[in-house]
């Protein structure tokens, strides 16, 4: 095949010197590796047309009745050469992928832990700070749930872009994942300097986002911690940031707030009672308590109202009031509510069987509970469990939770 490679008839190939196809190996090297007995060069050769192709030159020589023969064997390395740089593309996107969000283009989570790791090395050596800010986008979820994540994923990278626009060419922004981000800035001089930061950031989140013709309004919940005064390292640094963002977010969000040792005694008493709540709800210590109804005209009694406690083994007797936050932010609350209600149900039926007349009695759902696909479904299944007359159940929905619901 090599003259139909080349453009050239047989007879037409034979006449050719090799400065009339060989491009990249000059003369001299081709000659040296003939002399050598046998060897291997790989070139561009030349074509009739005048394009090039890579090739594989393979050389040997033979003695015969006294005479020397050469073998030049050619072997056309296009498609290894296409494939290698296919290759070498690949690689390059996935090594990309593996440090970058593919959202937003930013360093991910990854990335930002080693670079993290990267800018505490040179303050250590430097004698400066570290800021490190973490951004959590207020009730985003909303946003995803009722327009979609198309819509969500264009905000998400717009927040990114506005916050590469407010750092330094020494700083860097990473998607920490889902709508966090990390904001990492290095040679901080004092307190002052990283609270300009973090307002600098609220500042970019609070302008309006235009997506087609809707134009949306956010907020955001801004934790920031350290280096060296609140940890030594890049990973006890994420926790300390982590803590203060969650605390800015039980402040009524929109608000940043720095790290102190006092928030890591409150979320680890906070995990406490969460997991405290999780074995209690399996081993039955919470009960429901009623406060009696009555029409004020009358003085007769109307119904009854459920009222959750919650008999701690070391704690003793539990409020609603302090327990209740733990258990709608861990997810507990549907399990709860739904004990509750079960519990409400179940007593108001001994009640009747013991010859008491029947009363409604009234049950708080809260937002999540009510916002489960499955919510009616548990309520009829309640009913027919305790075969309890619908009428005499009563839900209790706060405003508050209808007004997340408009």
């Amino acid at each position: 095949r090599a003259w139909t490679r080349l453009g050239y008839r047989p007879e037409e190939l034979l006449q050719l010197s090799w400065e009339d196809i060989g491009t990249t190996l000059p003369l001299s090297k081709l000659l040296t590796a003939m002399e050598s007995g046998s060897g291997q060069v790989e070139l561009m050769v030349r074509c009739r047309d005048c394009s090039s192709f890579p090739a594989h030159i393979g050389i040997s020589r033979v003695k015969s009745n006294g005479r020397c023969y050469f073998f030049i064997l050619m072997r056309d390395l296009s498609e290894q050469r296409e494939a290698e740089r296919m290759l070498r593309e690949n690689q390059t996107r996935l090594d990309f992928l593996a440090y970058h969000d593919v959202l937003t283009g930013l360093p991910n989570r990854l990335q930002a832990f080693e670079r993290l790791a990267q800018a505490l090395d040179r303050a250590r050596r430097q004698g400066t700070m570290v800021a490190l800010l973490l951004l959590d986008l207020d009730l985003f979820k909303n946003i995803n749930d009722a327009l979609g994540h198309d819509t969500g994923d264009e905000i998400l990278v717009e927040v990114g872009r506005r916050l590469e626009k407010i750092v330094r060419e020494s700083d860097f922004v990473a998607r920490f994942g889902g709508d966090e981000f990390l904001v990492v800035v290095e040679g901080i001089t004092d307190l002052p300097a990283a609270r300009a930061v973090a307002h600098k950031v609220l500042v970019s989140i609070a302008e309006p986002f235009s997506v087609g013709e809707q134009h949306f309004y956010l907020t955001g919940s801004l934790g920031i911690s350290l280096y060296p005064r609140h940890a030594p390292d890049a990973q006890s640094l994420l926790k300390c940031v982590d803590t203060a963002m969650y605390q800015a977010k039980e402040q009524g969000r929109n608000s940043f707030q720095f790290y102190t040792p006092l928030m890591h005694a409150d979320l680890n008493s906070r995990l406490a009672l969460e997991n405290d709540l999780r074995q209690a709800l399996e081993a039955g210590q919470l009960s429901v308590h009623y406060q009696p109804q009555y029409d004020l005209q009358t003085g007769q009694l109307i119904g009854l109202e459920s009222l959750v406690r919650w008999q701690h083994p070391e704690r003793g007797l539990l409020m609603p009031r302090q327990f209740i936050q733990v258990a709608e932010e861990s997810g507990l609350i549907v399990r709860l509510g739904e004990e509750i209600l079960r519990q409400a149900c179940r007593q108001s039926m001994q009640w009747q069987a013991q010859g008491l007349p029947p009363l409604p009695v009234a049950v708080n759902i809260s937002a999540r509970q009510f916002s489960q696909p499955v919510f009616v479904d548990t309520v009829v299944k309640i009913l027919e469990e305790t075969a309890l007359p619908p009428h005499l159940l009563e839900l209790e929905l706060t405003e508050s939770m209808l007004m997340q619901s408009v």
